[in-house]
C-alpha cells in the first residue's frame, strides 16, 4: 500500500489494510518496516518485488512525495497491477475510468530515484539483498 504520511494517521492506516487484507498480506511501511530488519528503503523496495497488486492511497499530497513517486514507478516498472483507493472508500482498477493518474501525473513532477539518493545518506541500518 502506498500512501503519503501528511494524509494518513497511524489508526486510518491500521483500518485501510483490515480493509484491504482480506485473505491478502498487505504492506503498510509505517506499521511493519522496522520489524523487517531492512534499511526502510530496502524494505519498501524488497516488498514492491514480492507484490501482486499495488495499491495507492489517493489524497492531497500522494503525487507530490518523493517516496509515492518513487513506489509507483517501480510498481509501473514492474508491470504491477494497480489499484487506487479513492477517498470516497471505493477502489478503481488502473483500466478504469474512474483512474485518477494521468500517465505522468507521478513520474513527471518528482524524481523516480531511491529516496535515499534525494536524501544524500543513507540511515539506520542497511541490508544487501540479492537484486534490487
Amino acid at each position: 500500500m502506498s500512501y503519503s504520511r501528511a494524509d494518513n494517521s497511524l489508526e486510518r492506516l491500521v483500518a485501510l489494510r483490515a480493509r484491504l487484507a482480506g485473505s491478502a498480506d498487505v504492506y503498510v511501511d509505517d506499521l511493519d518496516w522496522a520489524a523487517s530488519g531492512f534499511d526502510r528503503e530496502d524494505a519498501v523496495h524488497r516488498e514492491l518485488v514480492r507484490a501482486s497488486i499495488f495499491v495507492a492511497v489517493v489524497s492531497v499530497t500522494y503525487r507530490k512525495t518523493p517516496w509515492t513517486a518513487w513506489e509507483f514507478d517501480v510498481a509501473l516498472k514492474r508491470g504491477i497491477p494497480k489499484l487506487a483507493y479513492l477517498p470516497d472508500g471505493r477502489l478503481v482498477d488502473e483500466r478504469s475510468d474512474e483512474w485518477p493518474f494521468a500517465s505522468a501525473d507521478l513520474t513527471g513532477s518528482v524524481p523516480s530515484v531511491p529516496p535515499r539518493v534525494l536524501r544524500g545518506s543513507t540511515r539506520g541500518r542497511h541490508r544487501i539483498s540479492g537484486s534490487s
